[in-house]
């Protein structure tokens, strides 16, 4: 997990990021690198047949996680783009006017990926990337070959798994469903990560993550994504 990354507390002010560029000439600038999803290279012609090479080729099990993205689905990218790379079809959860919000979202069941992604903003790009599991019920294998964290977290980790990368969970009660989570963020881009323990969750029952979600701050203090489902 990079250095960046930090736990963030209920009630914490979020902190902004600036950007400073530099002028000069300086003929070997030293490079400055950041964190965020796996980067996508830029296509190349195949030296046997010219064929443009697929940026988004890479296997869904290498992909990693980040509260900018989750492997090369990022925050910010358009909706269609989305749906055209990854498959899928954006839907309008709010057609004719039916409601004064807006809601888009993008489905994916992705071949060699275990669950699916769904990726859902009210302008048309992605303000939230939800990677969910076939089945809450069913604990995945966090063993399977899937999308993790620079430090290995990922679906099905029991909670104690994580705990011991992670430390206790930030939130007790998140979300519309009040489950307990990690929330850690990088400037405004965030990622929650969710277990399947709640307030009614029998006392010594094993939870596991069964959600990964990363969204875009709103400017205010964190709640639950809107434009989620």
């Amino acid at each position: 997990m990079s250095d960046r990354l930090r736990f963030v507390l209920p009630a914490a002010a979020i902190a902004v990021l600036a950007l400073a560029g530099c002028s000069g000439e300086d003929p070997d600038p030293t490079p400055t690198f950041t964190s965020g999803p796996q980067p996508v290279a830029t296509p190349t012609p195949d030296a046997e047949d010219g064929a443009t090479a697929d940026p988004s080729a890479a296997e869904p099990a290498e992909w990693i996680i980040s509260p900018d993205g989750i492997g090369p689905i990022s925050l910010g990218m358009p909706l269609e783009a989305v749906a055209e790379t990854f498959g899928g079809e954006v839907v309008d959860h709010f057609p004719d006017g039916e409601s004064e919000n807006t809601c888009q979202s993008v489905e994916s069941d992705l071949e060699g990926l275990t669950g699916d992604i769904v990726v859902a903003g009210d302008d048309g790009s992605a303000q939230s990337i939800q990677w969910r599991p076939l089945s809450w019920e069913q604990r995945t294998d966090p063993e399977t070959p899937m999308p993790r964290t620079e430090d290995g977290v990922t679906l099905g980790m029991l909670e104690a798994q994580v705990e011991d990368i992670w430390g206790p969970v930030t939130h007790e009660e998140w979300g519309s469903g009040g489950l307990a989570t990690w929330l850690l963020d990088d400037g405004s881009h965030h990622l929650g990560v969710l277990t399947n323990r709640a307030s009614y969750t029998p006392e010594g029952a094993s939870s596991w993550v069964v959600n990964v979600l990363v969204f875009a701050d709103d400017g205010s203090e964190y709640v639950f994504p809107s434009c989620f489902d």
